[in-house]
């Protein structure tokens, strides 16, 4: 989807210590991000993690104050594909 639309990305692979919320928000400051997007997910316990997850809560309430944008998961009508 993202090469479809040629809108730009970069695929960073951290080889780093700590979860995945913590390297994300340390990338995202290291580059001087100004926007983190994410997909929340349903399968963790207490009513934040139930709706968030615990690695989105953690992105939400990031140090450096980085906007965070929630995105819904839905299907396409292209087929497999979910944006």
């Amino acid at each position: 989807f993202i090469q479809e639309h040629n809108i730009p990305f970069e695929h960073v692979k951290e080889e780093g210590k700590g979860s995945f919320a913590k390297q994300l928000i340390k990338y995202a400051a290291h580059i001087d991000g100004d926007l983190i997007v994410i997909s929340p997910h349903h399968d963790n316990e207490g009513v934040m993690d139930f709706i968030f997850g615990n690695d989105e809560v953690h992105v939400l309430n990031n140090d450096p104050q980085i906007a965070v944008l929630c995105v819904n998961p839905v299907s396409s009508s292209t087929g497999d594909v979910s944006i």
